[in-house]
């Protein structure tokens, strides 16, 4: 784990934008990599990884069930019946949360 706060809020940052435009440009094809930078995020930025991890297994299906919600009501169109490099974004978004 990193404890320096500027190579923290680095990496933070470059990480978010890694699974962000690899998530907006190729979606699901990039869906390994993506899950593996969440991942590198988890293990390099978090003290607890085991709790973050069971705080997201909780809370990113219910972010996500909101997104597919509503694509389901017509509010935008993911191209995909289940974009799962969006369960990845929401899992990202809160990991970020604490860092940002």
């Amino acid at each position: 784990m990193i404890k320096h706060p500027l190579l923290i809020t680095l990496i933070d940052f470059a990480l978010f934008q890694a699974i962000w435009w690899g998530a907006a440009l190729w979606g699901n094809a990039a869906l390994v990599w993506l899950i593996l930078l969440l991942g590198v995020h988890l293990v390099l930025l978090h003290q607890a990884p085991k709790r973050d991890v069971l705080a997201l297994c909780l809370i990113a299906p219910v972010g996500w069930g909101i997104d597919l919600s509503l694509q389901a009501l017509g509010f935008w169109d993911l191209h995909s019946q289940l974009p799962l490099w969006l369960l990845v974004r929401v899992c990202q978004i809160n990991c970020v949360t604490r860092f940002s």
